[in-house]
């Protein structure tokens, strides 16, 4: 076949798939010429994408901390590229950062960051060593960094001493 009934048939089959409209028929993304005067189009498989948002509703993602653990000899990399040790990497996914990541990704929409902004905050929170929004709604976790320190060691202590000031205001 010459170049230019190849060119023809390619240009006749983009303009007919472009007018299907069907679950199983890929549907015609984009379409154009390479500057070497070589027709193309792009496909989207709809029934790919079915099954991309399948997967996002039924499988809960993995835990940044639980990916991390999975890396295998590669998680030594990670961590050194970030000029850390492995499990002080580890316990820093574990914890705060990895509830901003969770609920960034929570199936429920009512349960995600109301918006970017919120979730810039909650980053700059978490930088600040701050409450985070994403953080457990208990009082012990909304004390300050160094009152949330203390409390994890005197545990009583903190929480009798949380009820009186409570109390008096």
């Amino acid at each position: 076949m010459d170049l230019e009934r190849v060119i023809a048939r390619f240009e006749a089959e983009r303009q007919a798939l472009a007018l299907l409209d069907h679950l199983n028929v890929a549907n015609v993304y984009d379409a154009g010429t390479t500057e070497a005067g070589r027709p193309y189009f792009v496909t989207l498989r709809t029934g790919g994408i079915e099954h991309i948002r399948q997967v996002i509703r039924e499988t809960d993602p993995k835990t940044p901390s639980t990916r991390l653990s999975e890396l295998g000899e590669e998680v030594s990399k990670v961590a050194e590229s970030r000029q850390t040790e492995v499990e002080a990497l580890a316990r820093c996914l574990h914890r705060e950062l990895e509830r901003i990541l969770l609920k960034a990704m929570r199936k429920e929409r009512s349960e995600r960051y109301r918006s970017a902004s919120e979730l810039a905050d909650d980053i700059e929170n978490y930088l600040n060593e701050a409450p985070l929004i994403a953080g457990p709604p208990s009082t012990i976790y909304t004390c300050s960094r160094a009152e949330r320190i203390a409390c994890e060691r005197h545990r009583t202590n903190c929480i009798s001493s949380h009820r009186i000031s409570r109390d008096r205001v």
